[in-house]
């Protein structure tokens, strides 16, 4: 759990420095260097969109190393009554298929209580 405060804070910092360095570099005229947020978004592998009237959930397989799959997290996010948190519901260091059986088991249960989860 520390691990991802960590790294969304580090995320949030980056966010943060790129939007800085743009407004700044446009007062200059300098160029914006690329932005490191592309990377961050596609981290996201997996994803689970699910429904309930107008209530959104979501749920996301992150992992730490592109093109490895562990170690990974499954995210849960509630997006329309917690926009923005994100819960971690498992993670592993070293078994593969791990967080993918975990998101989809979870998507099913998510089903069986009435929502409608889609993956994209």
């Amino acid at each position: 759990m520390i691990k991802q405060i960590t790294n969304t804070w580090v995320i949030a910092a980056a966010v943060s420095l790129s939007f800085s360095y743009g407004a700044m570099a446009q007062e200059e005229g300098i160029q914006e260097p690329p932005s490191t947020t592309t990377a961050v978004a596609e981290t996201a592998a997996v994803t689970y969109q699910c429904t309930l009237h107008e209530m959104t959930r979501r749920i996301e397989i992150e992992y730490a190393n592109a093109g490895a799959s562990v170690p990974c997290s499954v995210n849960y996010y509630k997006d329309t009554e917690q926009p923005g948190e994100v819960n971690t519901l498992w993670h592993a260091s070293n078994v593969e298929g791990y967080c993918e059986e975990r998101a989809e088991a979870f998507s099913q249960k998510l089903t069986s209580w009435g929502w409608s989860c889609t993956n994209p």
